[in-house]
């Protein structure tokens, strides 16, 4: 387990929650359109890098008959979540304690661009998986290819532990790379602040660094995330991939 990664959420697991995105409906709501649901017997799903549950949580409330496995590397995230219907699983993305074909579908959202070893870790989702179950990811991503340079520099500048950096093509293939055929794909738009999106970002130096470096973007990148004054701050767009994968 990274231990840096434990260490930053572990401080951040209490406050969580409180992050705009976190519990939005709408990135959910799209990962839920996306299920392939089984007619008999029940349905199990892994929220992989469940976080404080949230997706899971919303599953619930939609699907009571899934019966939901939350995996986190950090213990104070997993302790947010309250429902005794969902098992937790406090473990690495990349070493599931689980037997194989085990889940009818793996979610994950805002999770993978932190794994450093991203083979691996989709090897060990393909072996949980069963035949022909389906993997659901959620990620944020450049709007566009011209952006994707000045966008890959505010993320690492908001997120300094990030490891991956991708495109809408970059997850195409390192999933199909590894074992699952794309069956659907969709794309949408998260309205942020400014001042809300680079709170999370650390030291107010940082918050300030961040916030000049969006304001003073290159026209492209300002044009692609739709940067709008709004007031005294700015409306951005957060551009999310919400990607279904079948195993083969």
């Amino acid at each position: 387990m990274r231990n840096d990664i434990k260490n930053h959420f572990s401080k951040a697991a209490y406050s969580f929650n409180n992050r705009s995105w976190v519990k939005s409906p709408d990135v959910i709501n799209a990962i839920c359109s996306l299920f392939q649901l089984k007619e008999e017997g029940s349905t199990k799903l892994l929220d992989l890098g469940a976080g404080t549950g949230s997706v899971s949580q919303y599953i619930e409330q939609l699907f009571p008959n899934i019966h939901i496995y939350a995996l986190d590397i950090c213990k104070e995230m997993l302790q947010q979540i309250h429902s005794e219907q969902i098992e937790k699983i406090w473990s690495d993305v990349s070493n599931i304690p689980m037997l194989d074909e085990c889940f009818d579908i793996i979610v994950s959202r805002q999770c993978l661009h932190y794994v450093d070893d991203l083979p691996t870790t989709i090897s060990e989702s393909f072996r949980v998986l069963k035949k022909n179950g389906v993997f659901i990811l959620a990620q944020i991503i450049p709007c566009d290819n011209n952006s994707k340079e000045y966008w890959a520099k505010i993320a690492h500048k908001r997120q300094p532990l990030r490891h991956n950096f991708f495109s809408l093509a970059d997850w195409q293939t390192i999933f199909t790379n590894n074992g699952f055929k794309i069956l659907k794909t969709l794309t949408l738009n998260h309205k942020a602040k400014l001042s809300d999106w680079v709170k999370a970002s650390g030291s107010e130096e940082t918050i300030a660094a961040l916030y000049d470096m969006v304001v003073n973007a290159p026209q492209e990148y300002k044009a692609s995330v739709g940067l709008t004054r709004v007031d005294d701050d700015y409306s951005m767009d957060i551009h999310w991939l919400i990607m279904s994968m079948q195993k083969q």
